[in-house]
């Protein structure tokens, strides 16, 4: 369950182009969102 909530954050996140989505935020884990969130926009 946890995989697909964070695979959803990182999709929405680059669907969006956006650091941290208002809909992907609450939906996923703050300490889980926080990690995947720097590094993909990083190589990007």
């Amino acid at each position: 369950m946890r995989a697909e909530v964070l695979a959803a954050a990182v999709a929405a996140l680059l669907v969006t182009g956006a650091p941290a989505p208002a809909g992907a935020a609450p939906a996923a884990p703050a300490p889980g969102a926080a990690v995947p969130c720097p590094t993909l926009p990083a190589p990007k």
